[in-house]
């Protein structure tokens, strides 16, 4: 066990011990220090020590842990809700909404490159999910976990050995009686780092997507905004994404 973190602390609470010492304060119960001070009387106050006790509890978990790559993330944990296990997925995601019966579905494709922008990363996974046409997260009845809180119309994607991944579903509508841009969110977990969140997929026809809402975007993974192209049955867009670009404590060596 390592206690350098023991010794920094013990400097500043103003002790003066090795640190055997203060590794054996620690194991000390509180009570037998109640009970016996005076033969503790060498050791600090007890009121000092319950501190330090506080002290660790707060701070030890973060001890030799680094930063969380792209800082919090509320939801993200939901990447992990996938019925299929990560290695078995695949690039190409039809999710539950898609349909040409009487619609006209969107397309979207593209590769994830690495860190260079370059290089092609495989085995990255993808999360969505979105609103349906009518601006809700409706989820089904028996919607268990984050499903109850981001809708039924949401799947996985594993990028293949080209970095690509490709999806179809129904153009999502903004939130009803809001100013929102209509969107698509999107969750990355790649090999080695937990997940977090890139910029949403926004569509560059969307008159809620204003030039205000544009300079405010931080084009994490690089931009999200979809130009859509009409092919006749369905609407297609591209997009590209970069691990790490702009992305907070993103490790410099992936």
């Amino acid at each position: 066990m390592k206690t350098n973190w023991l010794i920094r602390l013990s400097q500043t609470l103003g002790w003066k011990k090795n640190r055997t010492q203060i590794f054996m304060m620690m194991m000390i119960p509180i009570d037998k220090i109640i009970l016996n001070h005076n033969y503790y009387k060498n050791l600090p106050s007890i009121n000092v020590y319950c501190k330090l006790l506080l002290l660790l509890i707060l701070t030890l978990p973060a001890f030799g842990q680094s930063p969380k790559v792209g800082g919090p993330c509320e939801g993200c944990e939901a990447i992990h809700e996938t019925s299929v296990p990560f290695d078995k997925l695949d690039s190409f995601l039809k999710m539950p909404d898609a349909t040409w019966e009487g619609k006209k579905p969107l397309g979207i494709n593209g590769i994830v490159y690495k860190a260079d922008g370059k290089t092609p990363a495989p085995g990255v996974i993808l999360y969505i999910y979105h609103t349906d046409e009518t601006g809700h997260y409706t989820a089904k009845t028996d919607a268990k976990g984050w499903e109850k809180r981001h809708g039924s119309i949401r799947g996985w994607m594993r990028t293949n050995d080209k970095g690509e991944y490709k999806f179809v579903t129904l153009r999502p509508a903004p939130y009803p009686g809001r100013t929102d841009p209509a969107h698509i969110h999107i969750t990355l977990k790649e090999p080695g780092i937990n997940e977090y969140y890139i910029d949403e997929y926004l569509f560059d026809d969307d008159p809620l997507l204003t030039a205000e809402k544009r300079q405010k975007l931080e084009n994490r993974g690089g931009s999200g905004i979809l130009k859509l192209k009409d092919v006749g049955n369905m609407f297609k867009a591209s997009r590209h994404i970069i691990l790490g670009k702009n992305i907070p404590n993103y490790p410099i060596n992936q």
